[in-house]
């Protein structure tokens, strides 16, 4: 984001720096936000936003734009302003004292109407006209925690006077705070008449949302890059990466912007630009992390790929891939991807013990097999459930972005020595955790010695209890609660409600039923019984015996710890 690259934005250090800023839609929502309630009378904003989303580059953006240095957003407060910043940093320490030393207040009895008048008379020196003085305080959260810690009523009161002198409407003086977390977060170790204390003063601030999705920090990499000195991207490979990312369901994404984003991207491929961007909202600081990847110049980012991976042949930069990002995070991100405090702990330490399994196990084309490895290990990480990370998908992302030709020969080896499995259930290949188990065939097995389902209604109730419901109409209009049961049956049923229960709904599952028998039934039933009749009963009746053959499985390989996970986890998808 800078012409010589910053990790992060400092509002005073920065406040006449050059800074190539791109706005985002979200931060030009924000902008319109702030605007419109200025207008309305709001003085005060607190600007929320976990780290590294862009809060500091924000409010330095505005300034400019006010000061008409560069006009980053239009921001509508007042026509032609006479305008001045004070900016503060947030530091462990009191913000009466922080306040005093800046305006020149010595520490007496009134020192909080003694800084609101000097902060007034900055305000009165700006001239007649438009006059606007916006106070910043950035980290505001480190006062909030020194607030919390020492003389909580004191300082609190500060913040409290403090927002009500600039909430006055008649006078255009601007308070932006940014904090990393809610207001309230800061006030746990606090009693119950200083938290309440803590949620008023929290009411004198308008709460602004700023956190960029997945969508706004790669519209903000490929802006960044297509400023840069860019190879030249081919929009054949293009339209087949987006055409298999799209297909494959692993993201939420906005198909509009799809193109122009990739196309700019390049060669970072699509598929892993989404799980770089999500593996540095949850390891790093989203934005400021995420220019850090693009401006890294060590041997597994970006950059040093589009110098060195040049291919003479095809007179292109081959794709950076999802195996390049897990070569980039376990070298920038190590100690903590291998730490206890990392939920994805046990995930990352099976990709290494896997890796480290099949380069003791193949001779040839070991860095092949990694790649796939490591695709499949993120791709079980970041992805949404329901993705289609079959085994269509993994060799078609093998040839285009791995440059593995022969990807269908590797997987299937790969199956055989037990290293990865294909999971039917979730469409997508997970890796092999450590079990000589070979669950497909055991699973094949079990269905000699399970006994074929022919009581549904039996496993059914097994399996699920429903709880009784309420029907809601009736209830508001006569104020006493009419309470429906479920019942599990294979034949509709013709009970007489008793007791609390109001009333019946009968879920019927039994493929020898005709719809009309059911029909006929209900049409003749007097009590309150609501009929369904599922039309899936074979389905469901094969879906029950798979999750009993399932069940048996575990039970003779009880002391197969990762087999008996695995097995739980298809049990609880079945």
């Amino acid at each position: 984001m800078a012409n010589k690259f910053t990790t992060s934005v400092n509002i005073i250090r920065d406040s006449e720096r050059e800074l190539n800023y791109i706005p985002t839609p979200n931060a030009i929502r924000v902008v319109h936000q702030i605007s419109n309630d200025f207008k309305m009378g709001v003085r005060s904003f607190n600007i929320i936003g976990s780290y590294g989303t862009g809060k500091s580059s924000l409010l330095w953006a505005i300034q400019q734009s006010l000061n008409n240095y560069k006009k980053h957003f239009e921001v509508n407060l007042l026509s032609d302003p006479k305008v001045e910043f004070i900016n503060f940093i947030g530091e462990y320490r009191s913000l009466i004292q922080t306040f005093s030393e800046y305006f020149g207040v010595q520490d007496t009895r009134d020192t909080a109407k003694h800084i609101f008048s000097e902060i007034f008379n900055r305000y009165h020196d700006l001239g007649k006209g438009n006059r606007l003085l916006v106070l910043v305080v950035d980290e505001f959260g480190k006062f909030l925690e020194y607030a919390a810690q020492n003389n909580p009523g004191q300082e609190l009161y500060f913040i409290q006077q403090l927002s009500e002198f600039v909430n006055n409407p008649d006078h255009n003086i601007l308070l932006f705070t940014t904090v990393h977390q809610n207001f309230d977060a800061y006030a746990v170790s606090l009693d119950k008449v200083q938290a309440q204390e803590w949620t008023k003063v929290k009411g004198r601030f308008r709460e602004i949302a700023f956190n960029e999705p997945i969508e706004q920090l790669l519209f903000l990499a490929s802006e960044h890059l297509e400023q840069k000195e860019s190879v030249k991207a081919s929009l054949e490979l293009i339209k087949d990466s987006i055409r298999l990312f799209t297909n494959a369901k692993a993201f939420h994404f906005q198909i509009d912007s799809l193109r122009g984003i990739s196309e700019k991207l390049y060669p970072l491929e699509i598929t892993a630009a989404y799980v770089v961007t999500s593996a540095l909202q949850r390891y790093g600081q989203n934005e400021r992390s995420l220019f850090s990847f693009l401006e890294a110049n060590d041997v597994t980012g970006l950059n040093f790929h589009v110098r060195n991976s040049y291919d003479k042949r095809e007179k292109q930069v081959p794709f950076y891939s999802i195996a390049h990002v897990y070569d980039y995070l376990t070298f920038n991100f190590y100690s903590f991807i291998y730490s206890r405090y990392n939920h994805d702990f046990t995930a990352w330490k099976t990709i290494k013990a896997t890796i480290e399994k099949a380069e003791s196990v193949f001779d040839r084309s070991t860095d092949d097999y990694v790649k796939i490895i490591k695709t499949i290990g993120l791709l079980n990480i970041f992805t949404l459930s329901g993705s289609l990370l079959n085994k269509e998908f993994l060799i078609k992302y093998a040839s285009l972005a791995l440059n593995i030709p022969n990807a269908d020969a590797l997987i299937n080896e790969l199956e055989s020595r037990k290293i990865i499995w294909y999971r039917n259930y979730h469409n997508c290949y997970v890796l092999n955790e450590g079990t000589d188990l070979d669950i497909p065939l055991a699973l094949i097995e079990a269905g000699n010695k399970v006994s074929e389902i022919t009581d549904v209604t039996t496993l059914l109730k097994k399996n699920y209890q429903l709880p009784p419901i309420i029907a809601k109409e009736i209830t508001y209009k006569k104020g006493t609660p009419r309470l429906f049961e479920y019942q599990i049956s294979e034949q509709p049923i013709h009970s007489v409600p008793k007791g609390e229960i109001d009333g019946f709904i009968n879920l019927i599952f039994n493929d020898r039923l005709s719809l009309e028998e059911v029909i006929k039934q209900s049409d003749g039933e007097q009590e309150a019984i609501l009929y369904g009749y599922y039309t899936n009963s074979r389905t469901i009746k094969d879906l029950l015996f798979e999750i009993e053959k399932t069940k048996k499985v575990i039970q003779e390989n009880r002391d197969d710890k990762v087999a008996v996970r695995e097995l739980e986890n298809i049990m609880r998808a079945q």
